[in-house]
């Protein structure tokens, strides 16, 4: 079961490290969820980090800040 993403094998191929990250608050929130059981359930090796609060700065600054962590 594929995520419908026509370049899938190519993700697959080409990273290492795919990290999601989302906020309780987040209006995005619903649908990183959507997307990450479906990642769950096809197998496809991620990360998922729920801060709390909105889409905010801080939020983005973190996330950021983590990120570059786990790539050096």
């Amino acid at each position: 079961i594929g995520l419908g993403i026509p370049a899938e094998p190519l993700f697959r191929s080409r990273s290492k490290l795919y990290v999601l990250y989302t906020a309780e608050e987040d209006f995005f929130y619903r649908h990183m969820m959507a997307l990450e059981k479906r990642m769950v359930r096809s197998g496809f090796p991620h990360e998922f980090v729920v801060n709390p609060g909105g889409h905010e700065w801080y939020n983005w600054i973190a996330n950021f800040e983590d990120f570059v962590q786990r790539i050096f």
